[in-house]
């Protein structure tokens, strides 16, 4: 398999398993209006070992592509060690790690307006929150957020008329949906590509 394939494969995987997640829930949510948190912790350690095992194939697939060619060789062990390590730490691990921060943070806020702040979130909004986050990283985390407070408006305005409080839950797998499949055009259309770590 070459390089090419790898990256390929590298990309799609990942994609379709998220995508799959995403419809999982979507599905008993609408059928049990919950998620339960033993599925969503289950999504949630599926999710970072897809992303841990990418960031590896593709540190693994960088050192092989650049042993191999002739400028390359020099960038990589024993003649260039600290190169390639902050290389594959900053193209590869940064953004797992900033997904997993953001994404934290986002839980975190979740959880506070649940507890303190009645009427904002649900407790089991959280979860789904920081599921979401990790599926679309970082800085596509922007746009799902974004499009996460979008649809509460379209939500409040359109079909609830501010009558009472909203269920974000499926506000939240709406978003990564349509962030999984829109967030790199509009990353790459806004420039919020640039803030990539």
């Amino acid at each position: 398999m070459n390089i090419l394939t790898s990256n390929y494969l590298i990309a799609w995987i990942p994609f379709i398993v998220y995508f799959i997640i995403l419809l999982t829930a979507a599905f008993y949510y609408f059928k049990q209006e919950t998620i339960s948190k033993k599925f969503i912790l289950s999504a949630i350690i599926i999710v970072l070992a897809l992303l841990l095992a990418k960031a590896v194939i593709q540190s693994i697939s960088t050192y092989y592509f650049w042993k191999n060619s002739a400028l390359g060789q020099y960038l990589v062990p024993p003649y260039n060690e600290a190169y390639f390590y902050d290389y594959i730490r900053q193209r590869y691990f940064y953004p797992l790690i900033s997904a997993a921060v953001s994404s934290f943070l986002l839980f975190l806020l979740v959880i506070f307006g649940a507890k303190y702040k009645k009427g904002i979130f649900e407790l089991k909004e959280g979860g789904l929150a920081f599921l979401g986050g990790l599926i679309v990283g970082w800085p596509n985390f922007l746009i799902y957020f974004g499009f996460t407070i979008l649809l509460a408006i379209i939500y409040l305005i359109v079909l609830r008329k501010l009558e009472k409080e909203i269920d974000l839950a499926p506000l939240w797998l709406l978003a990564a949906m349509l962030t999984l499949f829109l967030g790199k055009f509009i990353s790459e259309t806004t420039g919020l590509y640039l803030l990539k770590i």
